[in-house]
């Protein structure tokens, strides 16, 4: 009867799923070649603006267009910021003044005034179904 139990149970909670998707980003490289793409998937304003709470993601920056993959992203809006780390060092490179001298680019190829552009310009929707997004890395 235990048996029956625990196996009607593990049956019911076993078919409900989490409706988690994967995310495809299709990045096109600028002219700069080499180094790391490093991107954030960011699942909210303020993930968007401190990184805290965002999934990480790093390979190599190698040919014209790179797929980089997110799996299990849960349903919700989301923006997505990436650079491409030439010189290794694990951050975005500035110049004296804070311009990025190192490629990098937003979800919807968003731009902002004088910074980077906001959560709301760069967000889209990720649903049940896989979502593939293209960017292009300027700079």
């Amino acid at each position: 009867m235990l048996r029956t139990i625990t196996f009607i149970v593990g049956s019911f909670f076993g078919s409900i799923s989490f409706a988690q998707t994967n995310l495809t980003v299709e990045v096109q490289l600028s002219k700069t070649k080499g180094g790391s793409l490093r991107a954030a998937l960011c699942p909210s304003e303020s993930a968007f603006d401190t990184e805290k709470g965002c999934v990480f993601k790093a390979m190599d920056a190698i040919g014209k267009d790179v797929p980089l993959t997110f799996e299990n992203v849960a349903p919700g809006t989301y923006a997505v910021k990436i650079f491409q780390d030439v010189d290794g060092d694990g951050k975005m490179g500035t110049n004296a003044l804070g311009i990025p001298n190192e490629p990098f680019g937003f979800s919807n190829n968003a731009m902002g005034n004088f910074g980077p552009p906001s959560f709301k310009q760069a967000a889209f929707e990720v649903g049940k179904e896989p979502v593939v997004i293209r960017l292009k890395l300027r700079g």
